[in-house]
């Protein structure tokens, strides 16, 4: 996972994601002008969260495992969006990943963290309440040597 920028943002309780994930992707647009692939566990939660986020202003679509090639190229094609909701790890063309969701193992997290490897940006940003959500940037920590910081919006008080 070399040159894949890499932290984790707190929130207070699952019900506190959406809020801050919207935060983060309307910063990520008016900062650095960049396309987001915003990454959950199961399909249903993807059509989810890319509902909500349009209920909250935000251009996102979302693509799916469940969707057949012709329906995401019609997606794809039919408006120009700055964020993608997945299921897939990274939707090709987005030049960041946050993940809505921790993915279920380590071995999954490199796998989402990794397909950025082509882009330009590289920056992968987690979104955790504790627990079992930390233990995992743990062990990510631990198997892979790599440094996931406290994204620099967020006040000094680390969670893990």
């Amino acid at each position: 996972m070399d040159g894949v920028r890499q932290f984790y943002a707190r929130v207070d309780d699952e019900s506190c994601k959406l809020d801050e994930l919207c935060r983060l992707c309307k910063e990520l647009r008016r900062r650095f002008k960049v396309q987001a692939a915003v990454v959950c566990n199961s399909s249903a939660r993807v059509v989810e969260v890319a509902e909500e986020m349009r209920k909250r202003g935000l251009s996102a679509f979302g693509i799916h495992s469940g969707m057949g090639e012709r329906e995401v190229e019609l997606i794809k094609r039919s408006e120009q969006r700055s964020v993608i909701v997945t299921d897939h790890g990274c939707s090709k063309g987005a030049r960041d990943v946050i993940n809505f969701e921790m993915p279920l193992s380590p071995g999954d997290y490199f796998q989402r963290a990794s397909k950025l490897r082509d882009q330009v940006t590289k920056v992968v940003i987690s979104l955790v309440v504790g627990g079992q959500e930390c233990e995992l940037l743990d062990r990510v920590r631990s198997l892979y040597g790599v440094d996931i910081d406290l994204l620099p919006s967020q006040p000094k008080r680390p969670v893990l």
